[in-house]
């Protein structure tokens, strides 16, 4: 049993239920209480009569916390657990994170949104309330109340992981008439909900956008620093072949492939800043790719994050190699680039004198053209000869000896340094080589 004893006006405080919103608590307590106006609630939780109708930032969270005794937690716990503050907190530094919470726990100041990089940032969309229509359904099954759940609340979430659908909001106009009062989901009319009707193509990015949210926020990172970021960024871009010999990026050709990914995202709120990547300067590309200063909204980061890396833990991998490298660098983020820019050219040396490939292979592999490989071969007297444009039967030997192993015909043509079209047609013109290829294929299935 608690040994807190609450005042009689608490008597009615719930607990919280799964990832609800500090703001859904308070409309539930509100309800139950029996209070006739919605700002009595507010005083009495908050002692201020507006701190606890914010969806995003409810101010006054220290006395919210004294007055219910840290039943619920104290004001660092609720600020990062129950708010969209948890959502924001990685990309803030520590000096920042610290005013931040200084600011919920006490009186808010109007300078909040900039100080998170919302107001600047062009995502400064007003935070809508946003629901999963089978959550609701399966809240007022388990709970007998429909809640609001902080994952949902994300500027980056737009779809739900339970049940894979797109999440309901309030509109705008609707928030304006309700603002000062207590709404739950059940509370909003089924005429007052707006959606959005997403291809599969488009979910699918939303549901890698949410995974990646998730991790982040649950991950042990106080926060990340906007110096490894950035180098975190050019290794993702090393990777996926728009970086220069020099360190320089290929940056047209990331802006097109960026634009390409996401414009089909662009109508949901706050996500049409991608369409600044058609520009000459890039939009958010141009300044998460260069050094500029201050605070990037989180979902600017997200975005390029689920972009240039294929999961969660390919990120925090090359996010901690990026650290290390700026640390053995004396925080040095342009000598870095030029390092990471140049990494291509052990990865040449590897690929044709150890795995045996042509250097047209290795080029192919590392998304380099092959006079730039053919050049840095020359100049780092690597041994190769140059390879048969037509298939020979030095070619056809090749081909019968990796045949057996049931390669594929792409790793056959890196391997060889031939055309997959040439092995392909030396199969189709050749049963018997065919016939292994295709049993190799299945014992190996």
């Amino acid at each position: 049993m608690n040994p807190i004893s609450l005042p009689a006006s608490l008597s009615y405080l719930p607990a919280f239920y799964g990832s609800e919103t500090l703001y859904s608590l308070v409309c539930r307590f509100h309800f139950l209480s029996g209070h006739l106006y919605s700002t009595d609630t507010s005083l009495l939780l908050f002692a201020d009569r507006v701190a606890g109708f914010r969806t995003d930032f409810p101010g006054n969270l220290q006395r919210f916390s004294k007055a219910t005794g840290e039943l619920l937690g104290d004001a660092p716990k609720l600020s990062r657990e129950r708010t969209v503050w948890g959502f924001y907190r990685p990309f803030v530094s520590e000096t920042m994170q610290v005013h931040i919470e200084a600011q919920m726990q006490g009186v808010l100041k109007r300078d909040l949104g900039h100080s998170l990089g919302i107001m600047p940032s062009r995502v400064s969309f007003p935070h809508l309330l946003k629901a999963c229509k089978k959550c609701m359904r399966r809240d007022i099954q388990n709970y007998g109340v429909a809640i609001w759940r902080v994952e949902h609340q994300w500027p980056s979430s737009w779809i739900c992981e339970r049940h894979g659908s797109v999440l309901q909001y309030v509109p705008l106009r609707v928030k304006r008439v309700r603002a000062q009062k207590w709404v739950l989901p059940e509370d909003v009319q089924k005429d007052e909900w707006s959606a959005f009707r997403l291809a599969q193509s488009a979910k699918h990015k939303l549901r890698m956008l949410f995974k990646l949210s998730s991790a982040i926020c649950k991950s042990s990172h106080g926060h990340f620093s906007s110096g490894a970021l950035r180098v975190c960024y050019l290794i993702g871009v090393q990777r996926r072949g728009w970086m220069a010999p020099d360190g320089s990026i290929r940056f047209s050709t990331l802006r097109k492939a960026f634009y390409e990914y996401y414009r089909e995202l662009a109508k949901l709120p706050g996500f049409d800043i991608v369409l600044g990547a058609q520009l000459e300067h890039g939009g958010m590309l141009g300044v998460l790719m260069r050094q500029y200063p201050g605070t990037r909204h989180p979902l600017k980061h997200l975005l390029l994050i689920a972009f240039l890396f294929e999961s969660p833990e390919l990120f925090f991998a090359s996010y901690a190699e990026a650290f290390w490298q700026l640390q053995q660098n004396d925080c040095d983020v342009r000598l870095v680039g030029k390092e990471i820019g140049g990494a291509w050219k052990d990865a040449l040396r590897y690929l044709v004198e150890s795995e045996k490939l042509s250097v047209s292979a290795a080029a192919k592999n590392l998304r380099i053209p092959l006079s730039q490989a053919v050049r840095q071969a020359h100049k780092d007297k690597l041994s190769f000869a140059a390879r048969p444009r037509v298939l020979n039967t030095e070619g056809t030997r090749a081909i019968q000896e990796l045949a057996p192993k049931g390669m594929s015909y792409s790793e056959m043509s890196l391997r060889l340094g031939i055309k997959a079209s040439s092995i392909r047609r030396y199969m189709a013109s050749n049963t018997d080589v065919r016939e292994l290829w295709k049993l190799a294929g299945k014992l190996e299935r």
